[in-house]
C-alpha cells in the first residue's frame, strides 16, 4: 500500500493540483491549523470599518476581547481584576490619557516604533496600511490571542499591543483601503512627547 501511495510524495510533472492539495493536508499540523484560522481572524478583524479620527474607546470596543487582555498586561493592567470588557477598556482609556502614564508607555517603545509613530503623527495621524509596513515592516507577528502568546515584538505590532495604532477599513475617495489609525485624543499629547524625547 505504501508503494501505491508514494507518487504522491515523487512530485512528479504529471502531479495535479488536487494532488499538491492532498500532500498539503497530508503534513499539515495542529500548530499549522490554528495559524491559519487565527490568522483568518485577525483579517477579518482588520477588515472591520474605522473612522480615520477614532477616538481610543472607539477603536478599544471593536477589539477582541484576547487583544484588550494582551493591552491590558502591556500596561500593566490586571485584566482578571478588571474583569468585564467595559472596566478594561475605560481603564486602559484612562491609563493612556494620563500624560505621566503616557509618557512611561512612550519611554518604553523601541526607536523603529517611536519612528513608525511619528510617521503616522506627520501624515495627519493615519496611514495607508500598504504605505507603513514597506516603511517599517510587515506585522506577521500579530496573531490573536494576545493575551496567552508572546506579545508582537515587529515595530508596529508594539504600537499595536500598547493601543496607540489600530487598524481597519476606511473609505476613501470611493474606495476602501486598509488603513492605520492612531486614536484622535492621542495625536497631541504624543506628538508633543515624541519632541520632548527627540534628540536637540
Amino acid at each position: 500500500m505504501a508503494e501505491d501511495a508514494s507518487f504522491l510524495l515523487k512530485g512528479d510533472e504529471n502531479m495535479g493540483d488536487w494532488q499538491d492539495d492532498l500532500i498539503s493536508f497530508l503534513f499539515i499540523t495542529p500548530d499549522m491549523m490554528m495559524d491559519r484560522i487565527t490568522r483568518g481572524w485577525r483579517e477579518e478583524q482588520e477588515n472591520k470599518p474605522i473612522t480615520l479620527n477614532s477616538r481610543l474607546s472607539a477603536a478599544l470596543n471593536k477589539c477582541p476581547s484576547p487583544w484588550i487582555n494582551g493591552i491590558c498586561r502591556q500596561l500593566g493592567l490586571n485584566p482578571k481584576a478588571l474583569r468585564t470588557k467595559r472596566k478594561k477598556v475605560a481603564a486602559i482609556q484612562a491609563h493612556l490619557t494620563d500624560v505621566s502614564k503616557l509618557r512611561q508607555v512612550v519611554k518604553s517603545l523601541p526607536a523603529a516604533s517611536l519612528q513608525a509613530l511619528n510617521y503616522v503623527l506627520e501624515h495627519g495621524g493615519w496611514v495607508k496600511i500598504g504605505q507603513l509596513t514597506r516603511r517599517f515592516g510587515k506585522m506577521d507577528d500579530v496573531g490573536w490571542f494576545w493575551d496567552e502568546e508572546e506579545p508582537p515584538v515587529s515595530p508596529l505590532g508594539q504600537l499595536r499591543v500598547r493601543g496607540l495604532l489600530f487598524v481597519g477599513k476606511a473609505g476613501l475617495k470611493g474606495r476602501s483601503y486598509r488603513v492605520a489609525v492612531i486614536p484622535k485624543e492621542l495625536r497631541e499629547p504624543l506628538g508633543i512627547l515624541l519632541a520632548e524625547s527627540s534628540p536637540r
